[in-house]
């Protein structure tokens, strides 16, 4: 399921197994805003002149990509959702014009305008950041992938227009904005299990939230400001550690990325969905069992 706030934050949209819906937040009017025979993403553009979802079209492949909010289609998107490279996201550029998806186990950049498709050189499906398969600056003029020999956390920063790369550490949660290029990832300093904010940049490693030994994590978002993180923990097994409870009982932490204070916005035994900041960083859309919910996190 994929969760995305209006620009405006009065509306979330959502997915479904058959369908793209909205719901107002005011008053909890849903509408339909699409039914597919299946779905691969649903992404807002900048500053919300467009809604796009990739879909699968009844009769089969290609895939196509679709701006919800006029209908168009963009027919000749050729999307490749093939195993091992089974990335389920396409990613927006900061000016709305291009759009990166996985391209033959690689990353294509589809230039809305002219239908072009060229290939980010150097460059694999990102499957170890969040949100894949691509990340952009903030700017647009350069895009963060994976490195196919850089290891785990091996990345590429890739310059678009020269074609130019350099190499960096960057793996977990993602998030590029003005203040740099930052990741929420697993460490342990001391060998003690926390999670860490990586500033690439610097080259730096801060521990931030202390693992609690009774849950695992299940998911992570950075807030647009990168002032806070969402974490969703489901709790561990007595007899078998490694694995999750049934039934799950789990809690939604909100960790201030400054001062490493956490706060349970949600808890109960539902299985826990997608989840997203709005655009503002001042509430949180989360999946809670069948359940939309929105709370305010200041």
């Amino acid at each position: 399921m994929r969760l995305v706030w209006s620009a405006d934050g009065t509306e979330l949209f959502y997915t479904t197994p058959a369908d793209v819906k909205s719901v107002r937040l005011s008053d909890g009017f849903i509408r339909t805003l699409a039914a597919v025979n299946g779905f691969l993403d649903l992404e807002l553009a900048p500053g919300g002149v467009a809604l796009y979802v990739v879909s699968v079209p009844a009769s089969g492949p290609p895939d196509v990509l679709v701006d919800l909010f006029s209908g168009h289609r963009f027919p000749d998107l050729p999307v490749g959702y093939g195993i091992p490279h089974n990335v389920m996201q396409v990613a927006v550029s900061p000016d709305g014009r291009r759009i990166a998806f996985e391209l033959d186990a690689g990353i294509g950049l589809y230039d809305l305008a002219s239908g072009a498709v060229v290939s980010v050189p150097g460059c694999t499906p990102a499957l170890d950041f969040d949100p894949p398969p691509a990340v952009f600056s903030p700017t647009g003029a350069e895009i963060l992938c994976r490195n196919p020999s850089g290891g785990p956390t091996g990345a590429l920063i890739v310059e678009l227009a020269s074609g130019s790369a350099r190499a960096v550490e960057a793996g977990g949660y993602v998030r590029w904005g003005s203040d740099g290029l930052r990741t929420f990832e697993g460490c342990a300093p001391s060998g003690r299990p926390m999670f860490c904010v990586r500033d690439v940049d610097a080259g730096s490693t801060r521990g931030l939230y202390a693992v609690d030994p009774m849950f695992l994590p299940g998911g992570a978002a950075w807030s647009p400001d990168g002032r806070a993180i969402a974490l969703w923990e489901l709790a561990r097994c007595d007899d078998s550690p490694s694995f999750i409870c049934w039934p799950v009982r789990a809690r939604l932490q909100i960790i201030d990325v400054t001062s490493g204070n956490a706060t349970v916005l949600a808890s109960g035994t539902d299985i826990p969905g997608a989840m997203a900041f709005s655009p503002d960083s001042g509430r949180v859309a989360y999946v809670f069992g069948t359940m939309i919910h929105a709370r305010s996190v200041r």
